[in-house]
């Protein structure tokens, strides 16, 4: 039967950098922090303060730390009504595809499970067995991973993300890693050593066949 693969959804499966830079202009503005923000558009400047979870954004954006569990709150519960995210361009196809090849599919994400349901849409979002997110799993991602595993019946799977941490969580976790450079961080370190890094979606679904 075909390998199992778990994905990661921000900057993988849904081009979401620029809309969390967006929500953090947005809250920067409201609560008068007087943050020097990237612009939008500014990729390498973007990617300087992405992290993941957001509350991680938020400080690394510099956000005081007093602040950061209300604005995590505000995100919550506004991110997805303001700031809408939409999958990268054949994303939807190569869901599709795999899932009609009988791939066993499942995201864990460090985002909530609401926020990639909305991203990726209810269309989408039907052909994976779950969606993991910290408000359904575990907060630390690797026994996530280990937990889509146990859901999909699979001894082990192929991991896609798009930062060292998905690397390192999904190697702890048993699982190959394949990365993708369009995303949160350039990759450049994973591909140097070796590892199998796309550069588009549609690379990555050749890299999964």
């Amino acid at each position: 039967s075909p390998r199992a693969v778990i994905f990661d959804n921000d900057g993988t499966l849904a081009d979401s950098l620029p809309p969390h830079v967006a929500f953090c202009r947005r809250v920067n503005e409201k609560h008068e922090c007087g943050l020097a923000l990237p612009a939008e558009g500014d990729v390498p400047a973007m990617r300087r303060i992405a992290a993941a979870p957001m509350d991680k954004f938020l400080l690394k954006a510099g956000f005081p730390p007093s602040l950061v569990p209300a604005l995590v709150e505000e995100y919550e519960s506004s991110f997805a009504a303001h700031h809408p995210v939409r999958p990268f361009p054949g994303v939807p196809d190569l869901i599709s595809s795999l899932a009609s090849d009988g791939v066993p599919l499942a995201v864990v994400s460090s985002n909530t499970s609401a926020n990639v349901r909305s991203a990726l849409g209810e269309q989408v979002s039907s052909k994976f067995k779950v969606i993991f997110g910290i408000d359904n799993s575990h907060r630390d991602k690797k026994e996530s991973i280990r937990m889509a595993l146990e859901a999909l019946g699979a001894a082990t799977a192929t991991y896609v993300g798009d930062t060292a941490k998905d690397r390192a969580c999904a190697e702890a976790a048993g699982c190959d890693f394949v990365g993708v450079k369009y995303g949160f961080e350039d990759m450049a370190e994973a591909e140097a050593e070796g590892v199998r890094v796309a550069g588009s979606v549609e690379e990555l679904g050749r890299m999964l066949r």
